[in-house]
């Protein structure tokens, strides 16, 4: 299930994320949203190659405040834990982000297959370029 989560996580950043510089040494992708902050840190001279992969819930703690060891530190007010990968799963937290998490791709890939019905469609742009005489062959 976990991978399953992570490669779901991994297509959201691939689709909608965006790099960030973390430090000299470290770039993230990163997908927020008013729910959820889902990021990939990879060292610079990675080749892509993932140091660590994490979800967290945009809502703070209801437990004793403490963070799994090994991924960046947020402050607790803010964000919960709900899945760490390294590797490997390192930790995990089931609950409903795990839905919202799929609802998410498939929007995504909804929005994509519209915009993909698009390709090779004329599009009027007259009013841009209104100089410009249609093509009449």
């Amino acid at each position: 299930m976990q991978d399953t989560l992570f490669r779901t996580g991994m297509t959201i950043l691939d689709e909608r994320g965006q790099y960030e510089q973390r430090d000299g040494l470290r770039i993230s992708l990163v997908y927020e949203d008013e729910h959820i902050h889902i990021e990939a840190i990879m060292p610079m001279e990675s080749g892509g190659s993932i140091d660590s992969f994490f979800i967290n819930l945009k809502m703070p703690p209801r437990e004793h405040p403490t963070q799994p060891f090994g991924i960046p530190k947020t402050p607790l007010d803010q964000e919960t834990p709900v899945l760490v990968w390294k590797g490997i799963p390192r930790y995990y937290r089931p609950g409903r982000w795990e839905k919202y998490l799929k609802q998410l791709l498939d929007d995504i890939r909804k929005e994509d297959t519209e915009v993909e019905a698009l390709n090779g469609m004329p599009i009027d742009d007259s009013d841009l370029f209104p100089d410009i005489a249609d093509d009449k062959a």
